[in-house]
């Protein structure tokens, strides 16, 4: 028997109702499964967690050290890297199903957590709009792994999110984070064996947000260290983490350097050079800042270039207006040598701007070709084919298959970018917002009846967002008070 079950043990988290259900549909033998989940090592519950947490793990390793890749490819990445170390031996889809699960998923929350990963937490608050829940779960799952007793991380949680999270609950966040990483009991408790059980599974250097997110965390603790538990928690990342400190303590001193030099460098230069190299680096900085996807990479590449090379074109005006002025003493041939490079490093400027557009074409027409094949062929076991007979009258309705179907359409669609979005909120929810925050994010179903700034308003549909970036705003209506 083949493992076709392990999508499902990781799309449920385990083995669940749902699991069960999925195994008696599809006719799979229970007694050679109970087979496999032995010879596997997923026989009990904190062998499956396991699992799931050291997948979970990889995926983020894999996103964390390819920051361009799409889902897909992420998909591709993760399976060459978890069977070439694990077992059981998955495919793309399983990595797809536990995808499903994380936040990461989405291209905003996967540049916070590159964010929390450098230990930048401005720039994961303006990624998250200060949601805390990434950095809840990162910062459970970094502490786990220091503290003297697993009920101590709530105390370091009280110490420090309300110095990052205004009016934030701690302990409720907290017990957020747990559920989503199966560190709770049945009565819904914290399970502080399963807690202690993630602390001892990885080891400081496997996860790879610890050295960010430590650098977040401990400044807060130190001024705090008076407490015992803070204290002990220091002592143990100090033991057992002290590499990693020492590498960014270098890194600041590197920082601190190279700024110094840079500062020396700057008063040994005329003003005017000082000006043109400000103006370099500040125009490198938005080169170098690449998006999640080859899409918007090739987007942005071009936004960028085309501005630049109209600013080259801007300034070629100028200088030949202060070569033709200012320069007439100088030799006639040096002056239009000097213009015709200029002219034709401008030219050269223009046809990159062209092959950038061309390959924002192919790139466009390869990932639409690839989708077509995705839910054309046997990769969705010809999904397209069965959801136009079906729309033709020519196959028997079951609703069931349907829903089936549609969900395995779903999936193809997230494969490829496609997500629906309504700002973390869901249907029917009710929300108040102002006039300005209703025209940037959401689509009304009516005009605005209310006379006031602040709109009570229901979500009746989903938005959608093409690899992060929304194309189609959430639809709400007015709720009349």
């Amino acid at each position: 028997m083949s493992t076709q079950w392990l999508e499902q043990f990781v799309k449920y988290q385990g083995l669940s109702g749902d699991f069960w259900s999925f195994v008696d549909k599809e006719g799979i033998n229970r007694e050679e499964l109970e087979r496999q989940l032995q010879q596997y090592e997923l026989n009990t519950f904190a062998k499956r967690s396991r699992f799931l947490w050291k997948l979970q793990a990889v995926v983020e390793k894999v996103i964390f050290e390819h920051p361009n890749e799409q889902n897909s490819d992420v998909a591709d990445l993760v399976v060459k890297e978890w069977n070439g170390q694990f077992q059981p031996t998955i495919d793309k889809f399983v990595v797809r199903a536990m995808l499903d699960h994380l936040p990461i998923r989405h291209d905003m929350m996967r540049r916070a957590f590159h964010a929390l990963c450098s230990g930048n937490f401005p720039s994961y608050e303006l990624y998250t709009q200060g949601n805390p829940q990434l950095f809840v779960q990162l910062f459970v799952r970094t502490v786990v792994q220091f503290v003297d007793r697993p009920g101590d991380v709530f105390s370091l949680a009280e110490a420090v999110l309300p110095s990052l999270f205004k009016g934030v609950h701690a302990r409720k966040e907290v017990m957020r984070a747990l559920r989503s990483l199966l560190m709770t009991r049945k009565d819904d408790s914290a399970d502080y064996k399963m807690m202690h059980q993630y602390g001892q599974a990885f080891s400081p250097d496997e996860l790879v947000f610890h050295n960010g997110m430590l650098s977040i965390i401990i400044p807060i603790l130190k001024e705090k260290e008076d407490k015992e538990v803070i204290a002990n928690f220091l002592r143990n990342v100090s033991e057992k983490a002290k590499h990693l400190l020492a590498e960014e303590a270098s890194l600041v001193e590197v920082e601190r350097l190279e700024a110094t030099e840079a500062g020396t460098q700057e008063e040994l230069q005329p003003a005017e050079a000082e000006e043109i190299e400000e103006k370099i680096a500040s125009e490198t900085e938005v080169a170098v800042s690449s998006s999640l996807t080859d899409q918007e990479t090739i987007q942005q590449l071009t936004k960028e270039v085309d501005e630049f090379s109209a600013r080259i074109k801007e300034s070629l005006r100028a200088l030949e207006q202060r070569l033709a002025g200012g320069l007439a003493n100088a030799s006639g041939a040096d002056n239009e040598e000097v213009i015709a490079q200029l002219r034709e490093e401008n030219e050269r400027l223009y046809m990159e701007i062209e092959q950038l557009k061309q390959q924002q074409a192919e790139i466009e027409w390869k990932r639409f070709k690839q989708f077509i094949q995705a839910v054309g062929g046997n990769q969705h076991h010809y999904l397209l084919s069965e959801l136009y007979e079906e729309s033709q009258g020519a196959t028997v309705v079951d609703s069931e298959i349907t829903r089936g179907r549609l969900v395995n359409l779903f999936n193809a669609f997230s494969l490829f970018g496609l997500e629906p979005t309504a700002y973390g909120y869901e249907i029917g929810q009710e929300l108040t917002l102002t006039r300005q925050e209703l025209r940037e994010r959401f689509m009304m179903l009516h005009p605005i009846a209310s006379s006031t700034n602040e709109v009570r308003v229901k979500i009746i549909r989903y938005g959608w967002m093409i690899y992060g970036q929304v194309v189609v705003q959430p639809l709400v209506e007015e709720v009349a008070e």
